[in-house]
């Protein structure tokens, strides 16, 4: 549930890997939002950050939002290979939200997530409003997920 809509988040997950490279273009878009990871403990992984967004940008519709997500930070900090700062100055310069998170101990994960999913939802009201012209209010908010007569759409399986 984000801001009172139920909200299905479908994960496309390559973990960075060369041979889904071809692929990615069609999963970026129709994307409302990206999460792309790295390891602090992988300098590579840091170094080919910048051709991942590149694609984002390219491939994504205007305006998908990105999330960056530092992962593995459980770790202690002096096992990091990539510093704070470094890829604090990295999502400043890309204009990226930043989590630091760990998919081992799950910190920060649904808080990324939810995060993503608040922004989604932000855009598609932004989107639906502007496109019906109406004001931005609580009284006047789109019900996302609601066919004309305000009723849920069905239920339906993936795909």
């Amino acid at each position: 549930n984000i801001e009172g809509e139920i909200v299905k988040l479908q994960i496309w997950d390559t973990a960075g890997q060369e041979r889904f490279r071809s692929m990615t273009a069609a999963f970026y878009n129709r994307a409302q939002g990206v999460i792309v990871a790295f390891d602090v403990t992988n300098p590579e992984s840091f170094l080919s950050l910048g051709t991942w967004i590149n694609d984002v940008k390219r491939d994504a519709p205007p305006g998908c939002f990105i999330v960056l997500c530092a992962n593995k930070t459980e770790l202690p900090v002096g096992s990091w290979k990539v510093s704070r700062e470094e890829f604090t100055r990295f999502s400043e310069d890309n204009g990226l939200i930043i989590f630091e998170a760990s998919a081992a101990t799950g910190q920060n994960v649904n808080e990324m997530f939810m995060e993503l999913g608040k922004e989604v939802v932000r855009k598609i009201r932004a989107e639906l409003t502007k496109q019906s012209g109406q004001s931005s209010s609580d009284d006047d908010a789109v019900k996302l997920g609601a066919d004309s007569k305000g009723s849920s759409a069905a239920a339906g399986g993936c795909c």
